[in-house]
């Protein structure tokens, strides 16, 4: 009698939902421990998928860039490159290249382009974004300081441009204070 207990239809049911419960159940934990190694690579990461200073084939420092993305004197004062002013005599954006120390010891590299009466306007702190460095915002920050005919103050992020700190949210929040 013993016998055709354990081979009846309902003890083979009994059994074979047991292994699919292990199997679930086993599935489940490979699964959960899977996404928590992943999730944790990706906290690990964030700061590098967040914040590109330099993308695959970008330049890293202005210096590296292509012709009028180097420095502020390649643009005119009307916001166009000097090379497009050929036969005007349009002057250079007049400019000053410096290096700023944060509180919490970084460097930043600023270009403050100057008007004429640089005293005398309001001057904008022009952040160029994620990405590249600020030789490539040159066009907008020309053609802003040709139309609104105020100083501009353009700077690097940490980790950006000729940077060498690394990039962090508080950095960052750090750096546009």
């Amino acid at each position: 009698m013993s016998d055709e207990l354990s081979s009846s239809p309902s003890n083979n049911m009994i059994i074979l939902l047991n292994n699919i419960l292990q199997w679930i159940f086993f599935g489940t934990k490979v699964t959960t421990g899977l996404l928590v190694i992943i999730l944790t690579i990706l906290y690990m990461n964030q700061d590098k998928m967040l914040y590109i200073p330099n993308p695959p084939g970008i330049p890293r420092t202005p210096n590296e860039n292509p012709q009028g993305f180097n420095q502020p004197s390649e643009w005119g004062i009307n916001g166009k490159l000097t090379r497009m002013n050929s036969g005007q005599n349009i002057p250079c954006i007049n400019y000053e290249e410096q290096f700023l120390t944060t509180i919490d010891r970084a460097t930043i590299h600023t270009w403050l382009l100057l008007q004429d009466d640089s005293n005398n306007v309001p001057t904008i702190i022009f952040f160029h974004g994620n990405a590249g460095n600020m030789g490539f915002r040159l066009q907008m920050a020309a053609i802003m300081f040709a139309i609104t005919k105020c100083n501009i103050l353009m700077m690097d992020y940490r980790g950006y441009g000729k940077q060498i700190d690394r990039t962090t949210d508080p950095g960052h929040y750090d750096d546009d204070m």
